[in-house]
């Protein structure tokens, strides 16, 4: 009889261990179908980033302005001697949608004391200003724009701090 119970107790441990083996299979077969349905779910969202992103790059026309000076500090009578690049915002490749690069030369109180007119055709403009003897000492700013800044965003106006002493 001893013989009888204990092979009646491991019947039911067995009858247990399978519950417990079907319901671990179960939950293992469903863990990895989410996993590998996230996995897709998460391949669809990065294309569908590097798609928009891809479209941006190609589409996106706002440009941006960028000036290099020889010197940051001049006295009154030199010449600030310059170079403007205007490239795309995004890509940062060279642009010559805008035709036209203004260059103004501002006092601190927001007075124009020189202006010019860039060909933008080359993508590289050259240029220079030279400064009036009677210029007084203080801060001035250097201003590079295009018409589509003054339209659209002005906020993106390049804008550069100068000496001058005199």
């Amino acid at each position: 009889m001893v013989k009888f119970g204990k092979l009646c107790a491991t019947q039911h441990n067995w009858k247990f261990f399978s519950k417990k083996l079907k319901l671990f299979i179960y939950c293992l077969t469903l863990l990895f179908s989410v996993n590998a349905f996230s996995q897709s779910n998460t391949n669809v969202v990065t294309d569908t980033l590097i798609a928009k992103f891809t479209r941006t790059l190609t589409t996106d026309t706002r440009e941006k302005i960028s000036v290099h000076t020889d010197k940051w500090v001049y006295v009154a009578g030199e010449t600030i001697w310059f170079k403007a690049y205007c490239f795309y915002e995004i890509s940062n490749k060279l642009s010559n949608l805008s035709k036209t690069i203004f260059v103004d030369l501002v006092s601190d109180k927001d007075s124009v004391v020189s202006q010019l007119l860039l060909n933008n055709q080359r993508f590289l403009t050259e240029g220079r200003i030279v400064l009036p003897e009677n210029l007084r000492e203080g801060d001035y700013w250097l201003r590079a724009y295009t018409n589509d800044h003054l339209k659209k965003d002005t906020l993106s106006v390049f804008v550069k701090h100068i000496y001058i002493l005199n």
